[in-house]
């Protein structure tokens, strides 16, 4: 299998926490690498991460949306 093209919207970000949620669940925290402030998001929306193996994985976003470090 191979990763799919980044996209204009694409961009990589970096885990800088892991939490284990419940069984099977974990939650990460990513930050843009420089700095930089991610885009405005509302509850319910989504993220395809995008692994080194090509996998890719979907995350529901959570967390404060007034946040734009991580």
């Amino acid at each position: 299998m191979t990763a799919a093209p980044l996209s204009p919207t694409d961009r990589p970000l970096r885990v800088v926490q892991v939490r284990a949620e419940a069984e099977g669940v974990v939650a990460l925290t990513l930050v843009d690498p420089r700095g930089a402030e991610l885009p405005v998001w509302t509850p319910g929306a989504h993220v395809d991460l995008v692994l080194p193996s090509g996998l890719v994985r979907p995350y529901s976003l959570c967390g404060d949306t007034a946040d734009r470090r991580s």
